[in-house]
């Protein structure tokens, strides 16, 4: 019979000389105190961020982007102080880059609308045809059925080859503005628009941008805030815009009119008669743009809240979300009492860069 002796067991080796596993120290809880210190300053850098954002992004050339758009007018919703110099300096890219003598509008404008427009359209429309109206010295405008002086189609691509050798237009595929004129003044027009080019507010804006080649603005200005800038779609008149319109206008300007026998018509006057800026650091809208930013920043502050809990428990979790909350409404308080007199510029800049 034969017996077995059990083998002794041995103790694991020793990791390897150079290569002894790290220590971690265990992770301290998080408590209220330090939850709450953490949570508030978080949450007033995160509504900083949202708020501002939300501002940059829906107030700039693409309305509409994050689903909600502000409401259409054709004149800023804030003046800004500007010059003759600012005007004249427009007015040297757009017209005058395009023609050596004036042309502008003698007799009231007649419009007649065409094509696959809406409701909304036809609103924009209105509001154009109301504010560019109310220009001191501007014929008027109005929208009619029959007996057009300016025709306004919305169109898809599908006829664009039609309009374009309708009006003998040299562009491609973009919407575009068609004159005719006659000793300096302008007789008939043609405006094509795109339907099929962008969304709802892009289509306003590019509507906007037309309507102002259509009073006289034929070509287009390196100034980015300008509605007829050669980069991309803003959402109304710019100050030096509606200066310079106003200016257009003055009955001291003729039609045929060079540069400097415009210039000689504004000599001894002031160009605080024709643009009046809001006063300084008024709020100049009602922030149409905050729901949305608030309401996704609570939507993120309530999808934390369980994983928060189940990781700082209940007391800690609670606590940095009042934090978080109260930060955020340090933030929106700060944004809407000092946002006009310190970002105003900073947005300037940015939508200028971008």
């Amino acid at each position: 019979m034969t017996s077995s002796t059990p083998s002794p067991t041995l103790p694991p080796a020793p990791p390897p000389a150079g290569n002894a596993a790290p220590h971690r120290a265990a992770k301290r809880p998080e408590g209220p105190v330090r939850a709450f210190v953490s949570g508030w300053f978080g949450g007033f850098v995160l509504a900083a961020v949202v708020l501002l954002g939300a501002r940059f992004v829906l107030a700039s050339p693409i309305p509409g982007l994050l689903g909600a758009e502000t409401p259409f007018d054709a004149f800023p919703a804030r003046i800004e102080a500007a010059s003759f110099r600012d005007a004249f300096d427009f007015l040297a890219d757009c017209p005058y880059s395009k023609i050596d003598r004036l042309e502008k509008w003698t007799k009231p404008i007649k419009v007649r609308v065409e094509g696959l427009y809406d409701a909304e359209d036809l609103a924009v429309l209105e509001s154009i045809v109301a504010r560019f109206s109310s220009v001191k010295g501007f014929p008027g405008m109005s929208l009619v059925a029959s007996g057009e002086n300016v025709l306004v189609s919305y169109i898809t691509m599908d006829s664009y080859a039609y309009y374009k050798k309708k009006y003998s237009a040299s562009t491609t595929d973009e919407s575009y503005c068609s004159h005719w004129a006659s000793n300096g003044a302008y007789t008939k027009a043609g405006i094509v628009i795109r339907v099929d080019e962008g969304s709802h507010g892009y289509r306003n804006s590019v509507v906007l941008h037309e309507f102002f080649h259509l009073v006289g603005f034929q070509s287009h200005t390196t100034m980015r805030q300008s509605i007829v800038n050669a980069v991309g779609p803003v959402p109304s008149l710019s100050s030096v815009d509606l200066l310079a319109f106003r200016m257009l206008y003055d009955p001291a300007v003729k039609p045929l009119a060079t540069l400097s026998q415009f210039e000689k018509a504004f000599e001894g006057k002031k160009a605080s008669a024709y643009l009046v800026p809001s006063a300084p650091y008024e709020r100049d809208d009602a922030l149409p743009d905050l729901p949305l930013p608030a309401a996704a920043l609570g939507a993120l502050l309530l999808l934390a809240l369980p994983a928060s809990v189940k990781r700082l428990g209940a007391g800690a979790a609670f606590a940095r979300l009042f934090a978080q909350l109260s930060g955020a409404l340090l933030a929106a308080y700060l944004y809407w009492s000092f946002y006009p007199q310190f970002m105003d510029p900073l947005q300037a800049v940015l939508r200028t860069a971008f």
